[in-house]
């Protein structure tokens, strides 16, 4: 498979990661050490490029013991992500659904509409970075009462509604992703995230 494959000789850049550092360019994210370690044939992914910390979404959803990722997440999302810097959660706000919605409805209403959400997206650092400030269910920004928390994550070109939901019954955090207006609506009272920062 082509994302297996190194595309640096004496590197182990893999070819699903070119997107995604081109991408970090662009947003200005990558710095002067980043670059100096894809010219020495090094991983600029591997959190020694530029002695900051990188996240690696496919080790966290897949390993965290305390966290349920459900199939559509599995296989429609996390797919294509590499190793990303953290962003942060500075500019992050949320609102509740004042009555049931759909995604359409919860863009105009709150999101600015489709242009603005897409530009402004979720990094899975960021979701991973919510439910790690809540272990074990404590109260946070996070809804920990059964209902859902919704994050607009741009995947490709494809938009999804990520979901995350604290279960009672076996006090874990479950995470998962519908395309968007893949769901019939969104239950009043759920909680739905906004990001200033640009991808």
């Amino acid at each position: 498979m082509a994302d297996k494959k190194t595309v640096i000789e004496g590197s182990n850049v893999l070819a699903s990661q070119i997107g995604e550092l081109f991408a970090q360019i662009a947003r200005g994210v990558l710095n002067g050490g980043h670059i100096q370690a894809l010219l020495e044939h090094r991983n600029p992914f591997d959190g020694k490029g530029g002695g900051e910390k990188f996240f690696d979404p496919n080790t966290y959803f897949k390993d965290r013991k305390d966290l349920w990722v459900l199939d559509s997440f599995t296989y429609r999302i996390l797919p294509n992500f590499s190793p990303m810097p953290y962003r942060g959660l500075e500019g992050v706000t949320s609102k509740d659904l004042p009555r049931n919605m759909c995604d359409k409805e919860i863009v105009d209403w709150f999101l600015g509409g489709m242009e603005e959400v897409c530009e402004h997206s979720f990094s899975l650092d960021q979701i991973a970075t919510m439910i790690d400030l809540q272990p074990n269910g404590k109260d946070g920004d996070l809804l920990n009462n059964g209902r859902v928390n919704i994050f607009y994550v741009l995947v490709g070109s494809v938009l999804f509604a990520v979901h995350v939901d604290w279960r009672l019954d076996n006090r874990s955090w479950y995470v998962d992703g519908l395309r968007f207006g893949e769901n019939s609506g969104w239950v009043d009272s759920r909680r739905v995230f906004c990001n200033t920062m640009v991808r």
